[in-house]
């Protein structure tokens, strides 16, 4: 290959940035938007599961699923299979968007059926943010009556 190619194809490659990290959301939540609104430190929202699915996330592309849980005393993701979209409908008038935001894996760590340790904030467990990726608020991970669901700790306006 001539030096001007391997130049150029250099140059491509330092131009293409990827992150070492991969990012991992809770699927979206719909939730009205007059309960937006009236969101304050201390609100539980429930997410009417008792275990924690989550997508593994790169650059708004989905690629797998996973449950969320503790491994050796660590939060951790179980990645389980490459997911399959589910378009759902909504009132957008009455409903918003929020994604929640748990952490991030190594993307050198990343195989499916693999237990994989979720690098996290120390003091919150998840961000959620609004479909304009503005971030909305910042929770902690709870359960009630054997479910999980967010406590809100701080609002960000």
């Amino acid at each position: 290959m001539p030096d001007t190619q391997m130049r150029r194809l250099v140059e491509m490659m330092q131009s293409q940035h990827i992150s070492p990290y991969l990012d991992i959301y809770m699927p979206t939540l719909q939730i009205k938007k007059k309960y937006l609104n009236t969101l304050s430190s201390g609100d539980v929202l429930p997410l009417n599961s008792r275990e924690l699915r989550v997508e593994i996330v790169d650059n708004n592309h989905t690629l797998a699923q996973g449950v969320y849980g503790t491994y050796q005393d660590s939060k951790s993701i179980l990645i389980e299979d490459v997911p399959v979209k589910i378009v759902e409908k909504m009132d957008k008038k009455k409903y918003e968007t929020i994604k929640v935001y748990l952490g991030n894996i190594e993307r050198a760590k990343y195989d499916n059926n693999k237990i994989v340790r979720l690098i996290t904030d120390s003091r919150f467990d998840a961000l959620l943010y609004r479909g304009d990726d503005k971030l909305l608020a910042k929770a902690i991970l709870v359960q009630v009556d054997s479910e999980m669901a967010l406590k809100i700790e701080e609002i960000v306006k």
